[in-house]
């Protein structure tokens, strides 16, 4: 198949930092290490680190020159809008993810991700099994966890809550109308999450493969003094920043699909946390379930409203 583009690399590794200074070499080595045979550039955005991350960054930068290309940022500017700045940046035809304090561990990772969108033209995404591993690398599970009918999830799926690894995906480059649409809906969600609106994107475009190869590490780190999103965000938190999300996509998707799944997702997570927590945990986390309850209940009313067509 033909890749001209213009001399622009062919994919656009597309990886957020912050704080990586004890990951983040082992996050660039496993992309440099990939066998490929094509051109690709990695686009790396350090959001002010105040350790040596972007120190470490600037030397990779002076080694792959042209390939390693470093964004430091004076200000913290969160990490969707982190993440959104690079997607205006990204040049090539793909765009493959991967966060600072993660890493892959097969060499041809890029190059079977790419052969499978080359030859399927209609799918616009592709994804893999990924490694959880804690801090320390210590093996957690594998994700997905279950199999999807085929291999494939549906936005269906992802509504009623079964998740794939975003950070595993290679995408198809989205330019102009559809690339700003999605930076928006990003930048105007929680300061440091955008997943569900990202997925949602994804899905709207058709179902993704999920290729069974074991391809990459994501690190799970929920630990004191670590500056990641799920060390530094409280319960309570997490849980307003997806009824912020759920809140856009529906707006976005109303009449299309039923987000009221999502809302039942949701109190099934709060639920599970009550039962684990103690009696302060529930103090604060129960007015959030009935908060999603009547949420759910209003997003019910307004899908049936939606799908009503008028007389004439």
């Amino acid at each position: 198949m033909n890749h001209s583009d213009e001399g622009n690399p062919l994919v656009s590794v597309v990886m957020t930092a912050y704080n990586h200074e004890r990951y983040i070499e082992q996050a660039l080595q496993s992309v440099l290490i990939q066998k490929t045979n094509f051109r690709y550039e990695i686009l790396i955005g350090d959001d002010a680190s105040t350790d040596g991350t972007a120190r470490i960054l600037l030397k990779f930068a002076e080694l792959f020159p042209g390939v390693v290309i470093p964004i430091i940022r004076e200000k913290n500017i969160g990490g969707s809008r982190n993440f959104t700045d690079l997607l205006r940046k990204a040049r090539g035809r793909y765009i493959v993810f991967i966060e600072g304090d993660d890493y892959w561990i097969d060499e041809a990772k890029m190059q079977t991700q790419l052969n499978y969108l080359d030859n399927n033209p209609s799918v616009f995404c592709v994804a893999h099994r990924v490694k959880v591993c804690g801090a320390k690398g210590e093996y957690l599970h594998t994700v997905p966890r279950y199999k999807f009918p085929q291999n494939r999830i549906t936005v269906r799926h992802f509504l009623k809550g079964l998740r794939f690894p975003l950070t595993a995906t290679m995408i198809r480059n989205v330019r102009g109308d559809g690339l700003n649409k999605l930076i928006q809906n990003i930048d105007v969600g929680p300061r440091n999450e955008g997943d569900t609106t990202i997925c949602m994107f994804l899905l709207d475009k058709g179902a993704i493969e999920i290729l069974e190869q074991e391809m990459a590490v994501y690190r799970y780190r929920s630990l004191v003094g670590h500056d990641n999103y799920n060390s530094i965000t409280k319960f309570p938190e997490k849980i307003r920043d997806k009824l912020l999300l759920i809140k856009i996509n529906e707006e976005l998707y109303l009449g299309k699909y039923f987000m009221g799944w999502m809302y039942i997702w949701l109190a099934m997570k709060i639920l599970r946390n009550v039962f684990r927590g103690n009696l302060l945990s529930s103090k604060i986390t129960i007015p959030l379930l009935l908060k999603v309850i009547w949420l759910y209940m209003t997003s019910s009313i307004k899908y049936m409203a939606s799908r009503i067509k008028p007389i004439h």
